[in-house]
């Protein structure tokens, strides 16, 4: 800003070689400023901007398009990693930083927020209605609505964020293999093998995983004999991440 009005203050001169009275007080100010303060402050706004770039970013998958998908379905891949950013912002200070319901503000919520790493109230819990708590607020609580902050992508990746809180640790290294030797042999490992039953499937986020296991309990019966009950479990929220990416 010293250089501009020093600049600005030469301008004159350079076009009429005269001295107002108004430049010589301009420029008298200018250079005791340079001589209280150093030269530093007048190179400062030449310095070279060494902050790091911003990473656009990463495109998102499109799931798989499919008929009749209610317009409140996700479409593209949702980012647990992204949806912990907003979380950390808007929702630990209720919900908890991983989501077990107890923030510093819970105590004081009546219902107090849920907690969402129990498995088993988890497992009748379904992405969608994540979804849209997080977008409307939840009637008879202290859960308002957050589709003025956040938009449609990020409140897919908070719900998912949030929803995936009970998936089992390192689920990728240990299932993958199971997944693998059972399963993409049809749905491939893109889960797009079967044509009519993609596992990238919007309509999946309406579905808890009770009922997905259910589903495959009753159609792979022979796939999943010799798996135990947490190995199926496992299995079930592997087929969940198609329709989103994990938190690290």
């Amino acid at each position: 800003m010293i250089q501009r009005g020093a600049r600005r203050a030469a301008g004159p001169l350079d076009r009429c070689g005269a001295k107002s009275s108004q430049d010589v007080s301009v420029l008298a100010v200018y250079m005791l400023t340079v001589s209280m303060l150093g030269a530093p402050l007048v190179l400062a706004g030449c310095a070279r901007d060494e902050s790091p770039e911003v990473a656009a970013p990463t495109p998102r998958a499109a799931l798989a398009s499919v008929a009749n998908v209610s317009a409140e379905l996700p479409r593209r891949r949702a980012d647990a990693g992204e949806g912990a950013r907003h979380w950390e912002r808007h929702c630990a200070h209720c919900h908890g930083a991983t989501g077990a319901g107890n923030g510093p503000l819970a105590a004081t919520l009546d219902p107090r927020p849920p907690n969402f790493e129990d498995a088993a109230y988890m497992a009748g819990q379904r992405p969608s209605w994540f979804h849209r708590a997080t977008q409307r607020g939840v009637i008879g609580s202290s859960m308002k609505r957050f589709d003025a902050t956040l938009d449609e992508q990020a409140l897919w990746d908070v719900a998912f964020f949030a929803w995936s809180r009970p998936t089992s640790a390192g689920l990728e290294s240990s299932t993958r293999p199971v997944f693998e030797a059972r399963c993409a042999s049809c749905h491939g490992s893109d889960g797009r093998g079967v044509t009519d039953a993609p596992l990238d499937d919007p309509r999946l986020a309406n579905r808890s995983r009770a009922e997905l296991r259910t589903v495959l309990d009753a159609i792979h019966p022979d796939a999943l004999r010799d798996l135990d009950d947490a190995g199926r479990n496992d299995l079930v929220d592997l087929v969940f991440t198609y329709l989103y990416e994990p938190a690290p």
